[in-house]
């Protein structure tokens, strides 16, 4: 309402001040004459007019030269109707000559035979009268136009307020002995025309020809212009003189209602009715003038103990700095600021408990009843930790479905607790998704600072232990290192992480490659290259336990490190052997955080100089965790000629908007939705969205997990333009090559095993 007021009070001055200024404008004398203005005037309109007849002649031409090679009457009339349409300038006749002989017209051919033999592509001619004639030629034929001038002109008379005509420059010259008597009697005409307040233009309409424009202004057009304008200007300003006394009383209003409001709030705070505040202070921060929205934001902060209400008060007041602390979802705190919390307090207390919480498959019921229901269970735990969860304990959303409490000074025991009563509040939970309820299920690690770790990776890997282990003995529950059975998985967790580097030493690692491929005509694109470990009896199996093990160790960047090194050892080799090809390599979101990991990752694919033929794919719930870090590692790999893909879109429940504002050159559809796209009616839309969006974005889409020749069509006729899977090609191990045929173009082979 305060703004609604400054812009009345505003507009009211400016209307004012500019009327008045109006009005001194229409009384002082300009230091313009009229004359001067009127030949500004007329050299503006007279290049508009060789615009036009410029752009008339080509498109003239650019149609003659299409058309057939004798013309006959029917044919002219037709080329005529489509030309007329499309060009500036109107006609009155159509001649078609050949070798300067009149052989069709829209005109009487006597007329048309009267033209000279010899004519310019733009021709003014004076028979005595003066017509402007158009010339398109082909192969000694020609197509001659006679236009249509005056209707231009009156088109602009109406426009601007001129009257104008076309004059011959030599003739509106006072008569001379050079000209007929005709051409005399016609100067002599202008010439007076002239004399009655007639102005020339500055120059020729046609340099090559005496063509000039002449023209004077429609008496009165110009005052009555000035009266209407400042008669709306004051019009404005007694509406503005109206409106002000309405805009002061509604904000007298507004200010009575906030501040009952606000008694109405410190009441339910003096009586500690907490469960009320979120409906009251909603409104009042909307109907706050914006002086008094600090107040009550500060009111809230200070008074509240209430963590989904300081929520709601930070949505509403679009506070900045709060949304770059918290998760845009959910309201909690996002996983920077948590982070940054137990680097601050992990050592201010004797003992402190951290919960690391997981919902119990999550991929699937997303999977088998859509992304809102995941967002929905998402709110839902949120709501539960909001209410469970106070200063000075703290919540925070980790990753898609990974959540966290810090509990400043409380021991394994309270840790415990808490974890208790969040597990019996979830099992309250049921959601109706697609013809099937889901509960709300969730599995919790529990640990204690110091005596589990000191630093915050230390303390959040020994929780992600604990948490794996709880789903290990059947999900919906939690578990705590003091569990006497955990001794037994952590010595499996040891053995598998102890794998990682005994494979890399052991040379039991290997690089598989799966080909992705154009849909449209199953062209080979690139590969994907996947890592593979050997196994007890020699098999090469899939490398995902080892990968997870080391996650959990927070050391997977020794694998992204050596499945790098191999790959770009490839392609220089092949680079030397003058073949070229483009592999696709995963790297851990854990990894892209990592700066210094990241920074080596970078030198390494600089110093190799095989950019170009990289294609680095990045999880969608490690391109969310630091939105701004991704965006920074995306340029950079691009500056170094890379290609960058964002895999598995749609596992995580993230804003589309904010995933594809990134710069990524590929998207990978995951492949939940492409096994379902002959079974469920809503992939399809789903499918055709991100194809419109991918054709905006400038980016390319790979389905994923493509098994059969039915889905394979219908990709190629949603628009998809790339896919991958086993009816393309299993991930076979081996090397890379490519033979060159006859005709030199590039073959890919698949790699033999």
């Amino acid at each position: 309402m305060m703004r609604s007021l400054k812009l009345a009070w505003l507009a009211t001055m400016l209307a004012l001040t500019i009327a008045l200024a109006y009005v001194v404008a229409l009384t002082v004398p300009g230091n313009q004459s009229r004359g001067d203005k009127t030949v500004q005037q007329l050299d503006l309109i007279s290049e508009l007019l060789a615009r036009d007849i410029q752009f008339t002649h080509n498109h003239l031409s650019g149609q003659f030269q299409q058309a057939d090679d004798r013309i006959n009457a029917a044919m002219l009339t037709d080329l005529a109707g489509r030309i007329a349409p499309s060009s500036p300038l109107q006609f009155q006749e159509f001649i078609y000559r050949v070798r300067g002989k009149a052989w069709v017209a829209t005109t009487p051919l006597g007329a048309a035979e009267r033209l000279p033999r010899k004519l310019e592509p733009v021709h003014w001619l004076c028979q005595p009268s003066c017509q402007l004639l158009l010339k398109a030629s082909r192969n000694g034929d020609e197509l001659v136009v006679v236009v249509d001038l005056d209707s231009w002109l009156q088109s602009y008379e109406q426009k601007l307020g001129y009257q104008l005509q076309l004059a011959n420059s030599v003739l509106t010259s006072l008569p001379n002995s050079e000209t007929s008597s005709v051409e005399q009697d016609i100067g002599v005409y202008f010439a007076s025309q002239h004399q009655q307040d007639w102005f020339n233009a500055s120059d020729r309409v046609l340099p090559d020809w005496p063509m000039l424009l002449t023209g004077r202004p429609l008496q009165g057009t110009e005052v009555a212009a000035h009266w209407y304008v400042l008669l709306g200007l004051l019009l404005l300003a007694l509406l503005g003189l109206i409106l002000l006394p309405y805009f002061q009383w509604q904000r007298q209003l507004r200010w009575q209602g906030l501040f009952q409001q606000l008694g109405h709030i410190i009441s339910d705070i003096e009586a500690g009715k907490f469960s009320r505040l979120q409906k009251q202070l909603v409104p009042a921060m909307q109907q706050a003038p914006k002086l008094a929205q600090p107040f009550v934001r500060k009111l809230a902060m200070y008074g509240l103990q209430d963590e989904a209400t300081r929520v709601t008060l930070a949505r509403i007041s679009n506070d900045k700095d709060w949304l770059s602390h918290h998760d845009g979802m959910t309201g909690l705190a996002n996983r920077e600021s948590f982070y940054q919390l137990l680097k601050e307090t992990i050592r201010d207390a004797d003992t402190s408990a951290l919960l690391l919480i997981d919902i119990d498959d999550f991929k699937e019921i997303n999977d088998a009843s859509g992304h809102q229901l995941g967002n929905d269970m998402l709110m839902k735990l949120a709501s539960i930790l909001a209410e469970h969860v106070h200063l000075p304990f703290r919540a925070a959303r980790i990753a898609g479905d990974e959540f966290a409490v810090w509990m400043p000074s409380a021991s394994l025991e309270q840790g415990e607790q808490m974890a208790g009563k969040l597990l019996e509040s979830s099992r309250q939970i049921m959601l109706a998704g697609d013809k099937m309820l889901h509960r709300l299920s969730l599995s919790i690690g529990v640990v204690v600072a110091p005596e589990h770790g000191d630093e915050p990776d230390v303390l959040m890997t020994r929780a992600d232990i604990a948490l794996n282990y709880s789903k290990s003995q059947g999900k919906g529950r939690f578990a705590s290192l003091r569990d006497p059975d955990l001794e037994g998985y952590l010595l499996k967790q040891r053995f598998m992480y102890s794998r990682v580097h005994s494979a890399i030493r052991d040379q039991r690692l290997a690089l598989a490659y799966q080909p992705i491929v154009q849909v449209s005509d199953g062209q080979l694109s690139h590969y994907e290259v996947l890592l593979r470990i050997e196994d007890e009896i020699g098999n090469y199996v899939s490398a995902y336990p080892l990968i997870q093990a080391a996650e959990r160790q927070r050391d997977v960047g020794v694998l992204d490190k050596w499945v790098l090194n191999q790959v770009l050892t490839l392609l220089m080799q092949l680079r030397r052997n003058g073949q070229k090809h483009r592999l696709a390599v995963n790297i851990s979101g854990m990894s892209m955080s990592d700066a210094q990991l990241t920074e080596t990752l970078l030198q390494r694919i600089e110093f190799s100089g095989c950019g170009p033929d990289l294609v680095i794919e990045i999880t969608e719930s490690a391109a969310l965790e630091n939105i701004n870090l991704t965006q920074k590692n995306i340029e950079r790999l691009q500056a170094l000629g890379c290609q960058v893909a964002l895999d598995d879109f749609g596992v995580g429940y993230s804003s589309v908007n904010n995933l594809l504002s990134l710069p990524f050159d590929y998207v990978k559809v995951d492949g939940c939705f492409i096994r379902k796209l002959n079974t469920d009616d809503a992939v399809v839309p789903l499918l055709e969205f991100l194809v419109n969006i991918s054709n905006l974005r400038g980016f390319q889409l790979v389905a994923e997990f493509v098994e059969n020749e039915q889905v394979a069509k219908r990709l190629e006729q949603i628009g998809v333009q790339f896919a991958q899977g086993y009816f393309y090609g299993k991930p076979e191990l081996g090397r890379l090559s490519i033979d060159l045929d006859d005709g030199g173009s590039a073959h890919a082979q698949r790699p033999q095993a």
